[in-house]
């Protein structure tokens, strides 16, 4: 049979099957056997396969991986597929896979140039998709670094991108360049190159290539072909404001101009700058000099460098009017002023040799040739000789100033005020425009809260308001010229009462506060009682805060009443006292205490005062108590504590105070202590049926206990036995059995005590051992023997093997006779048969023949 064709034999048919027909399976197939034959004919007819489930675009990033699928409506068809018509056979890149009726194709890396039409072709059908492929962005795998290039020569910019289809720009600052003759672009592999040719100064710049995405800038430098200076610069001095030029030589011609500086300052050529080039002499020439050009002159180009002085004088000035002598009156203004040739920059006025600077006193100014000095607001300290210097030309001139006199046209008057009252001072001078300062007691004054001070014509006046007594003193207005003062008095207010006394009715034995305020902080107080002055003692303090005033008077009794007065000044305040008998009241009361059995405590209670004559009486239960016993009372000024050591239950009860015909009542409850297990239980190793007994010493008599095993509660029954024997619990578990092991417990509501017990079997031993069998093959095999006593647990074993009861093993146990049965004897199961009881064992061996 082939490949393609199965023949199958089954009993008396013969079958011929042609697998996967096609077309050239058509004709006429013979069955031939021998002595027989027949004959039928097979005709193939074409089947229409379809696209089920067509192929779909597909986009992806490059470099990532695209699927296609499709599916057809027959199994079992044969399908190729193709890009842009090329047929794809699978590869490290390309997995073809088919699974039933589904078609797939897989890239598992993409590049650009795999983009393009996909095709499935299956028989007479087909499905085409398209592959785009998204390129990556172009990433500079290598930026431009910075070039220098010889003059005239060529330079070389070039950097490297991630994609050799990737379209650059170059730019030469921010001005793109195209190529031409100057510039060549060029594009080789992953490689972008910019070639400068016929390199000049100029063409030093930033240049940057583009690639969309990403760019990359570097320096391109030109260095200049060696230069040196063949003649340097010569110092000049000129006079301003001549002309003044200088020239310098170089080896070559310069292609990149010099630069030229006077002093820090870099040249450019303009109004008073002239620069030239004649070949190799450059030429600087200055067109109008001033004195303040004087320094050095700078020429550089390339690397070297040379230098010359410029000195420029300045025009000699002369004084052609000079300053006139002036006379002014005290705090009018005088003019200085004088006249040079030609007009000075700048000039210095002084006052008998010291410099003058512009200020309010002194005003100056340059106006072209004239200089101009201004004093203002004349004083006698002002008069003496002014200078005014230009260069080395100068003027001087005298001032004097004619002082005036100021008189007092009205004096300050002696003034009296009442505290916190106003008071006001005036004077008047004979010319408006003279200042005064004010003082109290030396104590400058300046418009505030307190003072306020004006100034009208030649009047001027001084209002003081709420003056104290400190103020009394001494006012003084005080100017250059003059100087006037006046006495200040300043009278207290009279002391009043602003809150008098009250009437006052106190208890004995207590404390008595009497208080009043003064409108005088400072004033003093004398405090009577019946016309009786009072001084401080152990019966009196007194109170002297601020403008409060107080008496207190301590322990007060009935003799401590009467009329008590506080006299200020001439002004008094009264106070009728009365006292009247003390009352006792009980302030703290009995609070009811519980406590356990054994512990103590203890009651109080206060009265409102002191009662040391009246005994107090505690009775707890209807018992008078606290002289003995366990019961002890003290009293310690107003309070009176009972105290309970060791509590007992029979305490309990109802406990009462009496002082004075006073009563407090409270309850004393007394809680039983809980049960205690002072002797725990312990634990316990028996044998198989004998009665064990487990027990505990609890802390008091009569105690109701709870037993339980392994957690679970334990009631009387045939097996356990509660027992309660004055403080001793007992739990007897009868006639133990394995099932009677674990772990017991004996509960009180406060504490509970645990113990294990251990059943163990009692001690047991052969006293028939088994004995060896000889036993035909087919029949039954019976081993035999006997124990001390009734076995709970017998293993039976072959060899190592431990047997399992079955038709082929029967084992039995009646009381002490132990059986094992083996039926259906094979020579297999000659071999050591062994009985384990746990505490002995027994073997014999059988032989099947």
């Amino acid at each position: 049979a082939g490949k393609a064709i199965g023949i199958v034999a089954q009993g008396t048919c013969r079958s011929l099957v042609i697998y996967r027909c096609e077309t050239g399976d058509q004709g006429v197939y013979v069955c031939d056997a021998l002595d027989a034959q027949t004959s039928a004919s097979l005709r193939v007819q074409g089947r229409s396969v379809q696209i089920t489930k067509p192929l779909e675009d597909v986009e992806v990033m490059e470099k990532e991986g695209a699927t296609f699928s499709c599916e057809v409506s027959h199994d079992e068809v044969p399908g190729l597929w193709f890009r842009e018509s090329s047929k794809l056979r699978p590869s490290d890149n390309v997995r073809i896979r088919q699974e039933g009726r589904t078609y797939t194709l897989i890239f598992r890396r993409v590049l650009a140039e795999d983009a393009g039409e996909v095709k499935f072709v299956a028989e007479n059908a087909e499905s085409r998709a398209h592959l785009r492929v998204k390129e990556l962005p172009v990433t500079l795998l290598r930026p431009l670094r910075d070039k220098i290039a010889m003059e005239k020569h060529r330079g070389v910019l070039e950097c490297q991108v991630s994609r050799a289809s990737a379209q650059v720009r170059w730019f030469k600052g921010g001005v793109e360049l195209q190529s031409g003759p100057k510039y060549e672009v060029v594009s080789d592999g992953l490689y972008r190159k910019l070639v400068i040719n016929d390199v000049q100064p100029e063409d030093e710049d930033t240049y940057t290539c583009d690639a969309g995405n990403v760019k990359t800038s570097a320096q391109f430098f030109v260095e200049e072909q060696s230069i040196t200076i063949v003649r340097g610069l010569k110092d000049m001095t000129v006079m301003e404001p001549a002309p003044a030029w200088f020239e310098c030589e170089t080896s070559i011609p310069s292609v990149r101009p010099p630069k030229w500086l006077l002093g820090k300052t870099v040249l450019q050529a303009g109004g008073n700058v002239g620069l030239e080039q004649d070949g190799t002499v450059h030429r600087l020439t200055l067109h109008k000099t001033c004195s303040t050009m004087t320094g050095p002159v700078h020429f550089t180009i390339g690397k070297s460098r040379s230098s010359a002085q410029l000195v420029v004088s300045d025009i000699p000035v002369v004084l052609t009017r000079p300053l006139e002598p002036k006379a002014g009156r005290e705090l009018q203004s005088v003019v200085l002023s004088c006249d040079f040739r030609p007009a000075p920059k700048a000039v210095q006025w002084y006052k008998d040799d010291t410099p003058l600077s512009p200020s309010e006193k002194f005003k100056m100014a340059l106006e072209g040739q004239m200089a101009e000095l201004r004093i203002l607001r004349l004083t006698p300290a002002d008069a003496g000789v002014y200078r005014c210097q230009a260069g080395s030309a100068q003027s001087s001139a005298e001032v004097t100033v004619e002082a005036r006199e100021v008189t007092v046209i009205q004096p300050l008057q002696d003034a009296e005020a009442m505290e916190e009252g106003r008071v006001c001072f005036s004077c008047e001078l004979s010319h408006k425009d003279e200042d005064i300062e004010w003082s109290l007691n030396g104590t400058p004054l300046y418009n505030d809260s307190f003072h306020e001070i004006s100034h009208e014509g030649c009047l001027h006046t001084l209002v003081l308001k709420s003056v104290r007594q400190a103020d009394t003193g001494t006012v003084c207005a005080t100017s250059p010229k003059v100087s006037v003062s006046a006495r200040l008095v300043v009278k207290g207010k009279p002391v009043v009462f602003l809150k008098a006394l009250d009437d006052v009715s106190a208890e004995e034995r207590g404390t008595l506060t009497l208080q009043c305020e003064v409108s005088d902080p400072e004033a003093r107080v004398v405090w009577r009682k019946d016309g009786v002055e009072l001084g401080p003692s152990d019966k009196y303090d007194f109170l002297h805060k601020a403008g409060a005033r107080g008496l207190t008077v301590h322990d007060l009794s009935h003799e401590d009443a009467g009329l008590y007065t506080c006299q200020v000044g001439s002004k008094e305040t009264q106070s009728k006292v009365s006292v009247h008998d003390l009352h006792v009241g009980i302030t703290k009361r009995l609070k009811t205490v519980e406590v356990l059995e054994g512990e103590s405590c203890s009651f109080e209670c206060v009265l409102s005062h002191e009662s040391p004559s009246d005994p107090a009486v505690w009775t707890v239960g209807g018992k008078t108590v606290g002289g003995s016993g366990h019961f002890h009372a003290v009293r310690q000024g107003r309070k009176y504590t009972l105290t309970v050591k060791d509590a007992a239950l029979s305490d309990a009860g109802e406990v009462v105070f009496s002082v004075l015909g006073l009563t407090s009542k409270a309850s004393l409850i007394i809680r039983e202590r809980p049960v205690d297990i002072t002797k725990p239980l312990e634990d316990q190793r028996t044998t198989l049926g004998e009665d064990v007994m487990l027990s505990c010493e609890l802390s008091r008599a009569g105690t109701s206990v709870r037993w339980l095993k392994d957690g679970k509660a334990i009631r009387k029954s045939q097996k356990y036995d509660l027992l309660s024997e004055g403080t001793r619990a007992v739990l007897v578990v009868r006639k133990a059995s394995l099932k009677d092991s674990g772990e017991y417990t004996c509960e009180t509501e406060a504490s509970k005590s645990t113990a294990k017990l251990c059943v163990e079997e009692k001690a047991n031993r052969f006293t028939e051992e088994l004995a060896d069998l000889q036993v035909e093959e087919k029949g039954r095999a019976v081993f035999t023997c006997k124990t001390e006593h009734p076995a709970s647990v017998v293993t039976w074993r072959k060899g190592l093997l431990e047997l399992r009861a079955s038709g082929k093993h029967v084992p039995s146990q009646e009381g002490l006779t132990l059986k094992l049965t083996i039926n259906a004897l094979e020579r297999t199961d000659s071999d050591t048969y062994t009985c384990d009881i746990g505490q002995a064992r027994t073997q014999a061996r059988l032989l099947v023949h």
